[in-house]
Order: structure tokens, then C-alpha cells, then sequence
């Protein structure tokens, strides 16, 4: 796959990723940075792994590392947690955040079923 088809198809699912896991205000930042490390070590992937899985690994690492610096914990201890600093405060379920299926939890039967599942793969 180019380059160019994998940005244009993981974008926005790493985008919204590391919004969640950064904040807005990082995420636009961390996605770039995801996506050079991604061109520079395109070549070098192996397919040890999915394609996936090596994007949202890297994705991961990023948003990682940047929570870990002391560059970011002093930029989010300046900002107070407002609807303006984390517009998810306001309409959680707003179109700007999309629930999709991956972010509901299993319950019920759901959950029952899914440790079952898991259990027997053991």
C-alpha cells in the first residue's frame, strides 16, 4: 500500500485515537508526527503484524511519549478542564465525537459472552 493511501485512509481513525487519548489540543501535533515515522519506516515494515496494527502501535508510542514529557504534563496543568479546553465536556456525543461501536464496552450477555469466548481461547 502507498503511503498516500494508507494517510488517507488512517487519518481520521488516528486522529480521533489520540484525541481521546491526548486531548484535542495535542492531537492534531501527534497525528503528524505519527505519520512521519509511519513514511520514514514504511520500508522497513516487515508484515509481522497487520498494517493496523503497526499504525495504531506507533500511534500509541507517540501519544505515549508525549504524556510522559514534561513539556506536556506543564501545558495541561496551565489549562483548566473546561468545555472550551475539552469540547467532549459539552455534547460527548457530539458529531466532532462520534461514538462508534469500538467505544461502547460490551454488558450483559454482550460481556458474558465475550469472556467466554476469550476464556475458551486459553
Amino acid at each position: 500500500m502507498r503511503f498516500e493511501e494508507i494517510h488517507e485512509t488512517y487519518r481520521p481513525k488516528i486522529e480521533r485515537y489520540l484525541v481521546r487519548m491526548v486531548g484535542e489540543a495535542e492531537a492534531e501535533d501527534l497525528t503528524q508526527e505519527v505519520f512521519v515515522k509511519i513514511h520514514r519506516g514504511l520500508g522497513e515494515f516487515k508484515g509481522d503484524s497487520s498494517l493496523s496494527t503497526w499504525i495504531y502501535r506507533i500511534a500509541t508510542n507517540t501519544a505515549l511519549d508525549a504524556l510522559r514529557s514534561p513539556k506536556f504534563r506543564r501545558t495541561m496543568e496551565a489549562l483548566p478542564l473546561t468545555e472550551e479546553t475539552d469540547p467532549r465536556l459539552a455534547d460527548p456525543v457530539s458529531p466532532d465525537f462520534p461514538v462508534t461501536p469500538e467505544d461502547t464496552p460490551p454488558s450483559g450477555r454482550s460481556l458474558k459472552m465475550s469472556v467466554t469466548n476469550v476464556i475458551a481461547t486459553l
